[in-house]
C-alpha cells in the first residue's frame, strides 16, 4: 500500500511540474507588447545520448539566426558537469522580429530536429531589456 501511495504521488508531482513549466513557457503578447528588445533565454536539456546528434542543428540554426532581421545577439551555452544540458540567448530588437523569428521555416524545422532527444520539454522564457542599478 505504501509504494502504491509513493508511486501515486510521484504521478502528481510529474503532472504539477508540467502545468507549471507550460504556464511559465507560455507568455501572452500582452506581456512583451512594449518591450523595445526581447530576450529569449531557453534552456534545452538533452538526453545524454542524444548531446551529439544536436550539435549540427545548433550549429545550423545559429547560421540561420544570423541572417535574419532583427537578430542582435544569439548564445548557446553548455552547462559546467552536464553537458547535455544547454541554454540559448537570444536578443531581438522588437517584439516582431521575434515573432517573425519564432513563425519562421528555420526555427520550426530546428525544435523539429531536437524535439526527438529532448529529456524535458523546450523551456523558453521572454524578458525585456536588462535593469540597471546604481552601486
Amino acid at each position: 500500500m505504501k509504494n502504491r501511495y509513493l508511486m501515486y504521488s510521484f504521478f502528481l508531482l510529474g503532472i504539477f511540474s508540467q502545468v507549471v513549466l507550460l504556464a511559465m513557457g507560455n507568455q501572452s503578447s500582452a506581456e512583451v507588447s512594449n518591450a523595445s528588445t526581447i530576450v529569449s533565454v531557453a534552456h534545452i536539456d538533452v538526453m545524454p545520448q542524444g548531446v551529439s546528434k544536436v550539435e549540427n542543428p545548433f550549429r545550423t540554426y545559429l547560421a540561420n539566426c544570423a541572417k535574419e532581421p532583427g537578430e542582435m545577439e544569439i548564445h548557446f551555452y553548455q552547462q559546467i558537469g552536464a553537458p547535455n544540458h544547454f541554454t540559448l540567448i537570444e536578443i531581438w530588437s522588437s517584439k516582431k522580429t521575434y515573432e517573425d523569428h519564432v513563425a519562421a521555416e528555420t526555427t520550426r524545422a530546428f525544435r523539429k530536429s531536437i524535439a526527438a532527444y529532448l529529456g524535458s520539454p523546450y523551456d523558453e522564457r521572454l524578458h525585456t531589456e536588462k535593469l540597471e542599478f546604481s552601486p
